[in-house]
This record gives structure tokens, C-alpha cells and sequence, in this order.
């Protein structure tokens, strides 16, 4: 186990880690105006993560109705709770939305190569996804959605990004196909000096894992399991604490003893 963790500021004003060294690496999207702040737990940094400004997609055909692509009849809009069971996943269609020319989407992006997924970190208050939102509250776009698909064209994160930055001078509807996390609990015991070692993206909207550091307790707690925390799970919970991701980092960094931390995955 590594020892003698701390947390302090790095030169990347949005990430900070302690010791250990990084596995991978995610990039960040942003698609809104709000400035994501990243912040790392147990691993020194390594690039600092790239922010991307997408413009909005393509012209496309609204669907022509809301089509549910569950095949595990399971409720939308909830989490899922996943301890090493069987799969279980949502996916349905969101929007059609309409974009114009230079208009913002009003979503912060996520993307990691080695996962080959892109997730939304985070939803504007306005812009076509908050007034989709509003209107659809069963269908809402959430915070830890995975993008599927992009108005009809399904691929993997280097796809969809593009898909999501090509420019058109006039307006279109746009639609996605998400998928819902699950929920991931990993528990620890964690003695005075010990390394979690997962490097930490936080933002006002949530807590995402950029990477997995060698010789901290979550590499070994991987090494057991089937379902393993991994980069671009968000953290929601730890011992039972929930909300504020400032009150989750505080607790991960000064809590000892039996730790469970909760998070939000993609299988």
C-alpha cells in the first residue's frame, strides 16, 4: 500500500492528486459556458486534461416519437444497483431538440480512449437540453449519462465527438440515445496514511474517477472484483454521505477505518 497520501494543488488549476501514477487519462468536453474544475485524489497528474468548446450538431429529422430501448423492462430515470449480479442497463432516445446557428447545447462532456465511451458531466441551466429537460421530466438528460448514439449514427467516443462538433449555418434537430449508470460500491478499510489512489475530476456537479493509480487501495480492491471502479465513474456517496462534492472529497481524503465509497457506471 502506498502511504503518506495528501492532497495539494497542482499546476492544472482544475486537477490536483496525491501520490501514486495514473493508469489513463479522460478529456473533457465543454459545451457550456461553465468552467470545469477537476480535482485528483492519490496520483500524481499527468497531461492536463484537455477542454474542448463543441459546437452543435448536425442537421438531422426529429424521430418521430420517444422510443424505449430498455430490453430489461427496467424504470427509467433511477439508478440501478449493480454488487458483482448481472447486467442491467437503460437505454432510450432523448430530444429531437432544436439547435441554431452558434447556439451552445448547454452540456459539459467527459470522454475517455480507454473506455471508448463519452458521459455528460454536467447540464446547463438553459439551452436545448434544460428546456428538453423541463418538458420531459421521465426523459431527462442527466449528469453520468453515456452518449449511445447521435442523431442516428452510433460509434464509439471518437465518433460521437465529431459527430458533436461539425458546425451547420442553420437551424437543426438533434437527438441521442443515452444510457443510464449503475451503481458501484467499493469498500476499504483505510489506515492513517493510506492511498485510495484514484485520481479525482470534480466539478459543482459531480465527482468523476480520470484514473486508477498503481498501489492504492482501489488497484487491489479491482484486482478481486468482476466489477471493477474504473475511469468515468462518478462518485455520489462515501459512508453514506451524499450531495455536495466538496463534502464527498473531504470525507474520502479524512475518513479512516471501513470506508464504502458508491459510484455511478457504465458496464
Amino acid at each position: 500500500r502506498r502511504r503518506g497520501a495528501e492532497v495539494s494543488p497542482r499546476a492544472d488549476p482544475r486537477r490536483f492528486a496525491t501520490r501514486g501514477t495514473p493508469r489513463s487519462l479522460t478529456s473533457s468536453t465543454t459545451v457550456s459556458e461553465a468552467p470545469a474544475m477537476a480535482i485528483c485524489c492519490c496520483a500524481n497528474v499527468g497531461q492536463a486534461i484537455e477542454v474542448w468548446d463543441i459546437p452543435p450538431e448536425p442537421d438531422q429529422d426529429s424521430p418521430s416519437r420517444m422510443t424505449q430501448l430498455d430490453r430489461n423492462k427496467t424504470r427509467e430515470g433511477g439508478q440501478n444497483t449493480e454488487q458483482g449480479g448481472g447486467s442491467v442497463s437503460v437505454e432510450f432516445k432523448v430530444g429531437a431538440v432544436t439547435v441554431e446557428p452558434n447556439q451552445p447545447l448547454g452540456l459539459e462532456l467527459l470522454h475517455s480512449a480507454a473506455h471508448d465511451m463519452v458521459i455528460i458531466s454536467s447540464v446547463a441551466p438553459t439551452g436545448p437540453w434544460a428546456t428538453w429537460n423541463e418538458t420531459h421530466p421521465d426523459h431527462r438528460v442527466q449528469v453520468c449519462d453515456r452518449i449511445v448514439e447521435v442523431n442516428g449514427r452510433p460509434g464509439g467516443y471518437s465518433e460521437i465527438v465529431a459527430e458533436m462538433t461539425t458546425r451547420m449555418a442553420r437551424s437543426r434537430a438533434t437527438w441521442m440515445v443515452i444510457r443510464r449508470p449503475v451503481e458501484n460500491r467499493m469498500r476499504v478499510a483505510k489506515l492513517e496514511g493510506d492511498s485510495i489512489g484514484l485520481v479525482l475530476i470534480a466539478s459543482d456537479t459531480g465527482v468523476f474517477i480520470d484514473a486508477v493509480s498503481e498501489g492504492g487501495l482501489a488497484e487491489a480492491w479491482n484486482r478481486k472484483q468482476r466489477r471493477k471502479v474504473k475511469s468515468l465513474d462518478q462518485l455520489v456517496e462515501v459512508n453514506q454521505k451524499r450531495g455536495d462534492p466538496k463534502v464527498l472529497l473531504e470525507a474520502m481524503q479524512e475518513e479512516t477505518g471501513d470506508l464504502e465509497l458508491v459510484f455511478l457506471t457504465h458496464l
